[in-house]
């Protein structure tokens, strides 16, 4: 797609300082964008899962926080939705947990999607997506052998969202922070966040 090349995208103005968000955590990590009720909300965290919302961009309005998690570390918040349902995940220690709700608003408790079955390895920057009737689970690793932005993700497949608890691995990408689009044409790229360069890398991806 002409729009994944080099120098396509422009980088725009820093949002949400901490000065911006008084009687909160100064840190934002790995916020989620999603588009809902005909607004945008950012969707951050650590320990709780905090949102923002705006119309332009220019304007932005904190909202009431979602959850919080009891882990300090729990982090890296991504929306799924289907069916009118959705389904918030996020890492926590070696775990992966999710949540549930029909309207953003009120959630359901925790449970667990995905524990580590690497030795001394938490994930991070977890995504779902589902193509041909089957379920993708994409994160990447953390255990500081391969530097703060590891380029090792790990992709599982599952015929249901409740499929991945003690599943393998199908394949291993390189690309840190993954994220899946898919263009007008049906073609999907693979977005990797830092690697392999900094900034945002964008590589199209082929199905098997």
């Amino acid at each position: 797609a002409k729009i994944f090349r080099e120098g396509s995208f422009r980088d725009c103005d820093k949002i949400l300082y901490p000065s911006e968000r008084p009687g909160e955590k100064p840190e934002i990590w790995a916020p989620h964008l999603m588009k809902y009720a005909g607004a945008f909300q950012v969707i951050y965290s650590p320990q709780e899962m905090r949102r923002a919302e705006t119309a332009d961009f220019k304007i932005w309005e904190r909202k009431a926080p979602l959850f919080a998690c009891r882990d300090f570390g729990a982090r890296d918040p991504f929306l799924y939705c289907e069916d009118g349902v959705y389904y918030i995940l996020y890492t926590e220690s070696r775990l992966l947990k999710y949540r549930t709700s029909e309207d953003t608003e009120h959630w359901s408790d925790e449970k667990i999607l995905q524990t580590s079955l690497f030795d001394g390895c938490e994930n991070e920057s977890p995504f779902l997506m589902k193509k041909g009737g089957v379920y993708y689970l994409f994160w990447t690793i953390c255990d500081g052998r391969n530097g703060c932005y590891d380029n090792r993700t790990m992709v599982y497949a599952s015929r249901t969202i409740e499929g991945f608890y003690r599943t393998a691995p199908i394949t291993m990408l390189k690309a840190h922070a993954p994220e899946i689009v898919k263009d007008r044409d049906g073609c999907y790229y693979l977005l990797s966040a830092f690697y392999p360069h900094n900034g945002v890398s964008a590589v199209k991806l082929k199905w098997v």
